[in-house]
């Protein structure tokens, strides 16, 4: 008779049944959609994930699992997230197995990662809450959890760590993501089956450099990275805070097209430079060819320093994304080479940032321009949604985002092993693994609920 997982957390796994390991590499732990005391789960951002893991053999049972997948949970609340931990960990003997091992992935789909999601904000007031513990604690240095969210930012509430976390790139139901600046994005976008995906593809493809190697046209598509754009800049957004002050001192640079949705001042002379460029700011894809026109595309953090989002439509339209963050991790830059690709200011080089821009000449322009044919394909989410630029979508999407996000997952695995506890392919019941630690798994005095232990 199958043991329950119960049974599972009390006996060693050298006393479990023999299991086949049959999942591709990494393989992936779901637990269930809803974990007690939530009762909703959220994955908005990237909702397809659980999806995939099943729909391209991934999914694994526990024995064999590399990695253990949690859905975000919603409402928020930092006592509930621990109590959700600590039932976990008494239900499932996988916490208690991968300590130390950082194999939990909880998908964090808000602008701030756990700022936003599963966690209130008043845990970051203090350098580490008693209440939470340290491998669940988004800020602690021992952290434990992984998280798989839309922001690299270090600080600004998202605390993401690099060689622990993953920034995933955007889906393109997000107001920029791939559709960004296209009109009626949004509306309907989320399903390929819809006119609306179609149509918003389209405009994409009228206007991206990849679309022509998509279509075989090497020779077209060689003439485009290598054309001399009208404008050397481009930013459209709400240019306040910050953003206001990093932008406005080059607001009057010669083909430099920076739009202020606000409607400040900037926004008459961007209609000029958009004019001078041959770009009717009355079009509904004026945004699409100002990329597609661009030499540099702005990326900086959201309106309220959440997520920088722009880089995704610039590298689909061949534009060089701008990152004004130091320190901001990239998507995926542990399996994708940005350094030729986009360009990394430090906070001293913002002020002058023309000149950096100026400094590089038109053969190294070109040369990141090619480069960035490398990246556009691990930035979509072809497998989920179908062909953007027509690339392989579907089950035949082969180097697509989800791709790229199991390649990032199995380069951290050690090189020749098997599952952290199951050194064969062939069963783990004979496998040596460590004992389940029995220290507590954080003190729910400062939360709510009884005092729980791990295993």
């Amino acid at each position: 008779m199958p043991r329950s997982n119960a049974m599972l957390a009390q006996t060693s796994p050298r006393d479990w049944p023999p299991i086949s390991c049959n999942a591709r590499r990494p393989r992936i732990f779901l637990y269930p959609p809803k974990l007690p005391p939530f009762q909703t789960l959220d994955d908005w951002r990237w909702p397809h994930l659980r999806k995939l893991f099943r729909a391209l053999g991934h999914a694994s049972p526990g024995h064999c699992a590399d990695y253990f997948f949690l859905s975000n949970q919603v409402p928020k609340s930092t006592a509930s997230t621990v109590e959700m931990f600590s039932g976990l960990a008494q239900k499932w003997p996988w916490w208690n197995l991968t300590l130390g091992r950082r194999r939990h992935l909880l998908l964090s789909p808000c602008d701030h990662g756990p700022g936003d999601c599963m966690y209130s904000r008043q845990l970051y007031l203090k350098p580490c809450s008693p209440a939470v513990p340290k491998e669940i604690n988004p800020k602690h240095p021992q952290r434990e959890l992984v998280f798989l969210m839309a922001s690299g930012a270090p600080q600004h509430w998202t605390f993401f760590r690099r060689g622990l976390d993953v920034r995933l790139p955007q889906d393109h139901a997000h107001e920029c993501g791939p559709f960004c600046g296209i009109s009626g994005r949004g509306q309907g976008a989320a399903d390929p089956r819809k006119e609306s995906f179609r149509a918003h593809a389209a405009v994409v493809r009228r206007n991206s450099p990849w679309a022509m190697v998509e279509r075989g046209e090497a020779a077209a598509a060689t003439a485009a990275l290598r054309k001399q754009r009208p404008l050397r800049f481009f930013f459209a957004g709400k240019c306040t805070g910050a953003r206001a002050h990093e932008l406005r001192a080059h607001a009057a640079r010669p083909r430099w097209l920076i739009h202020d949705t606000k409607g400040a001042d900037v926004f008459n002379r961007s209609r000029a430079v958009g004019a001078a460029a041959g770009i009717d700011m009355e079009d509904p894809e004026w945004f699409v060819k100002a990329m597609a026109s661009s030499d540099f595309c702005f990326s900086p953090l959201g309106q309220t320093q959440g997520d920088s989002d722009r880089y995704l439509p610039a590298v689909l339209y061949g534009c060089i994304p701008v990152f004004p963050l130091p320190g901001e991790a990239l998507p995926f830059e542990d399996v994708l080479d940005w350094n030729e690709t986009a360009v990394r200011l430090t906070a001293e080089q913002i002020p002058r940032m023309h000149e950096v821009l100026d400094a590089i000449p038109h053969a190294q322009l070109v040369r990141m321009r090619r480069r960035m044919r490398e990246i556009y394909r691990p930035l979509l989410w072809s497998s989920a949604h179908g062909s953007y630029l027509g690339e392989p979508g579907g089950t035949d999407a082969t180097s697509d985002a989800f791709a790229t996000l199991m390649a990032s997952l199995r380069a951290r695995l050690p090189a020749g092993s098997g599952s952290r506890w199951c050194d064969t392919e062939d069963g783990c019941a004979s496998s040596p693994a460590p004992p389940p630690t029995k220290d507590p798994l954080c003190d729910l005095e400062a939360a709510r609920g009884p005092k729980r232990t791990l295993g």
